[in-house]
């Protein structure tokens, strides 16, 4: 620790480990850690410029540690998206918040098309972490290591939710990340993850044609629910992912119990679903007013 604390006094105030440092006098210092626990600890050190030539910020015309927020109410819940504070040297960012679930994406997209490519080179990652809801690994799990089987599938989920409102013909390569910053664990965060990272795509400079709106719905006794428990969803006889656009569904993914229910009702259930869902599409849009980028042309 004595070695963070001499680090700390060599780049001055506003230090965080593992990441990038707030812009001082017109420099950005960025450090990378290497075996940060042996001894004679010593990080490597870049400096960047922070002309607005090669600064990129999500929203640049906010000062630093401000944000907008934008939020909607369906049947009671209230949910929220905000972007301005987090990842600013992300092409757009945006954050995701359920009562105390918050998901956190990111969008970048390359600005340079490499020669040969004839495809869209979308990579999409999902990850959770412990410390999301206040635990820390042992020390021999503290790595955490690579995504589980739970983590691919909503990394699925969220990609085919995404990837059809890209023009035709961009090819460059795109990757959104998805990170729970905190998870009250009574509610599945898929949901949150796709409507952060819609929101994130929505504002930043990258050619897509969302936004996209997602929510969960249980029917649990007859009732249908929308943004159920976990608890719920376990006594469901339906349990429907449903994500469309204004217009239209694009992504649907539902699992029943004791036979399921009738077409009739999956048919109403899917009507409810999208009544919900593009109630989170507004609030998105008047974020992009207030905080989004002049989306790129392409060629």
């Amino acid at each position: 620790m004595a070695a963070v604390a001499r680090l700390g006094r060599v780049l001055g105030s506003g230090v965080s480990i593992g990441g990038f440092i707030a812009p001082r006098a017109g420099v950005l210092h960025e450090f990378r850690v290497s075996n940060f626990w042996r001894a004679g600890f010593v990080p490597s050190l870049r400096t960047l410029s922070t002309s607005p030539s090669t600064l990129n910020t999500s929203t640049s015309t906010l000062p630093l540690g401000t944000s907008i927020t934008e939020e909607c109410t369906i049947e009671g819940k209230t949910f929220v998206f905000e972007t301005g504070k987090l990842a600013r040297l992300a092409d757009g960012t945006a954050l995701f918040k359920s009562g105390d679930t918050h998901a956190m994406a990111t969008s970048v997209a390359s600005r340079k098309l490499n020669e040969g490519q004839d495809f869209m080179p979308l990579q999409v990652e999902y990850r959770e972490r412990l410390n999301a809801v206040g635990r820390i690994p042992s020390t021999f799990n503290r790595r955490e290591g690579a995504p589980k089987d739970r983590e691919v599938l909503m990394m699925r989920a969220i990609d085919r939710a995404i990837r059809p409102l890209f023009p035709k013909g961009f090819f460059y390569e795109t990757q959104v990340l998805n990170s729970i910053m905190s998870a009250d664990e009574s509610q599945e965060t898929d949901v949150a993850c796709i409507n952060a990272a819609s929101a994130a795509l929505t504002v930043s400079d990258i050619p897509w044609n969302g936004p996209v709106g997602a929510v969960r719905l249980a029917i649990v006794e007859g009732e249908m629910v929308v943004a159920p428990s976990i608890d719920q969803i376990e006594a469901a006889e339906l349990n429907l992912l449903y994500a469309c656009t204004a217009e239209r569904a694009l992504m649907i993914e539902a699992a029943g119990t004791n036979g399921g229910v009738p077409d009739d009702v999956f048919a109403a259930a899917l009507e409810r679903a999208h009544s919900a869902a593009v109630q989170m599409i507004p609030p998105q849009l008047r974020l992009a007013e207030r905080a989004g980028k002049e989306k790129r042309v392409v060629p």
